[in-house]
């Protein structure tokens, strides 16, 4: 498996995630099965569980395509710190903690 690019937010577990939501209203997400209750339908239970995976799958990957564009649009664009994206990937970094 592929090294997951390095963010500032670490899983205690390797990535990936997988969810599992069983009839008692309890979520198991991840390889150490961390355990939580879930409340609601079993519909919106497993949409939930299912949701969180992907997020936390999904995060590493996130982050570091924010800061390669991020990174390229700096190179190749000098008022590239003035413009509305660059702000808004530095607030969208900043939101998730993993500004520089």
């Amino acid at each position: 498996m592929a090294t997951e690019p390095r963010t500032k937010h670490q899983p205690a577990t390797p990535l990936p995630w997988r969810a599992r939501v069983d009839a008692r209203c309890w979520w198991r997400i991840g390889p150490a099965r961390i355990i939580t209750q879930a409340h609601g339908k079993p519909a919106d239970r497993q949409a939930d569980a299912l949701y969180i995976t992907h997020a936390c799958n999904a995060y590493p990957g996130l982050v570091a395509a924010l800061r390669g564009v991020e990174l390229l649009a700096r190179v190749n664009a000098p008022i590239y710190d003035e413009s509305p994206a660059h702000k808004s990937i530095r607030a969208l970094l900043a939101k998730l903690g993993e500004d520089a």
